[in-house]
């Protein structure tokens, strides 16, 4: 009968017979455990790489030309026309 996970055994280390497991008094043989080796993905030829390029017909590569710009020209000639009015208009 197979050894049930989670069970506590008695380990034997010995010059003479190696390393054995007591469970339940009975003395079971070991079998050396061999780490398997990681497998290695095959190399593959470096591809070149490009940076994305949206379409053109891609909002973000045009879109700043579909918006009209926001100018305040006309509104920052009215307030320095307002300034001037205020103060350098002279007083009697």
């Amino acid at each position: 009968n197979p050894i049930p996970p989670r069970t506590k055994i008695d380990v034997l280390i010995s010059p003479v017979f190696g390393v054995k497991v007591q469970y339940k008094n009975t003395v079971f043989e070991t079998l050396p455990y061999v780490k398997p080796q990681k497998t290695q993905k095959p190399k593959t030829e470096a591809t070149e790489r490009k940076p994305y390029m949206p379409p053109d017909t891609h909002y973000f590569k045009y879109g700043h030309n579909l918006v009209k710009r926001l100018t305040y020209e006309d509104s920052d000639r009215d307030i320095l026309k307002m300034l001037e009015e205020i103060f350098l208009r002279k007083y009697a």
